[in-house]
């Protein structure tokens, strides 16, 4: 029962992410500046970007690009990158190689938990009296 109220939710959340999805477009955006940072062990970088909206419309923005730990982005000033935008706010942009794991990880990760605490559930054997 537990594992169908899981499935259900997990499902309730995707469709509330695609629901998101279909308020986004696509374009081409250039990078204009790279700022990458490293705090730790982990490392991030964000990209200044301009591009141009469906309407026409100018705009220049910060957008997360992938950044692999000790070894950067692959990415440099003057590279095309496709972004999507909000066409409620179109400042509020997202980088395609955000990818799919920064998107949807969490939700991954919690339907995994959720599978491995069924498995170790139904593994486990029962105290003898």
């Amino acid at each position: 029962m537990k594992l169908l109220v899981a499935i259900v939710f997990t499902i309730v959340l995707f469709s509330a992410i695609n629901a998101q999805a279909q308020e986004d477009v696509t374009v081409r955006a250039k990078i204009t500046e790279i700022d990458t940072q490293i705090r730790g062990r982990q490392s991030y970088a964000m990209a200044t970007v301009n591009y141009t909206t469906k309407e026409g419309k100018q705009y220049t923005s910060k957008v997360r690009i992938l950044s692999i730990p000790f070894v950067g982005t692959s990415k440099k000033v003057g590279d095309s990158i496709v972004i999507t935008y909000n066409t409620e706010n179109p400042y509020l942009v997202k980088s395609k190689s955000e990818g799919f794991l920064q998107t949807y990880g969490i939700y991954i990760l919690i339907f995994l938990g959720i599978i491995a605490a069924w498995y170790n559930f139904k593994k486990r054997k029962p105290k003898a009296v």
